[in-house]
């Protein structure tokens, strides 16, 4: 029933966004929006906040970059799901930061303006952690990965490593023009042929 919503919703929304904002109970303007969740939700027997949540879950992660590489899809699932477990870190410690922020604003309480520092530089740290994309390094590619000294062997890095401006820029290449980082300092190429 859920994996319905996106569907039904772009269905309802093209119908109601022909009639623009219309006046709705009590004289207030409804957005063609605000009506098509109400109709998804008619439809399927939810409520308007089921229907929003669903919606919000529905909506696509920013993609892995993979240097127009395959990548397994078991390997992509595991990053999107590290992502949204990260960001669930990050969101609960906000919600913490924001707590202690106003406990440490009553007398007496000043220790909390510590702990609440704490907070904000794991905040930051978990933030710089979000997986972005493949290593820029080893492309997560077998046999190079198992090596890098870069990702530690993840096969993935963080958006900080991908928009280094000091990467050379043969690293950033896509598809067959992939290099890595060999074992030494050597650039080498995994789709060369062995001669």
């Amino acid at each position: 029933m859920k994996e319905q919503i996106p569907t039904l919703m772009a269905k309802f929304l093209a119908e109601e966004s022909k009639l623009g904002k219309v006046s709705g109970g009590r004289g207030r303007p409804t957005t063609p929006e605000s009506r098509a969740r109400r109709r998804v939700a008619k439809e399927l027997g939810m409520s308007e906040g089921a229907v929003r949540a669903a919606l919000r879950r529905a909506s696509p992660p920013p993609a892995i970059h993979t240097f127009g590489l395959e990548v397994e899809q078991g390997f992509l699932d595991d990053l999107v799901a590290l992502r949204k477990h990260i960001s669930g870190a990050v969101a609960a410690l906000e919600t913490a930061g924001k707590c202690l922020e106003k406990a440490s604003a009553v007398e007496g309480c000043a220790p909390l303006a510590v702990a609440n520092g704490h907070v904000r530089r794991c905040l930051e740290a978990l933030e710089g952690a979000l997986p972005a994309g493949l290593c820029p390094f080893c492309k997560g590619i077998d046999g190079y990965c198992e090596h890098c000294t870069h990702c530690m062997g993840t096969g993935w890095t963080h958006q900080a490593t991908l928009d280094d401006p000091d990467m050379p820029e043969r690293l950033k290449a896509e598809g067959e023009d992939v290099l890595v980082l060999g074992l030494g300092s050597e650039l080498v190429s995994p789709f060369e042929e062995e001669g």
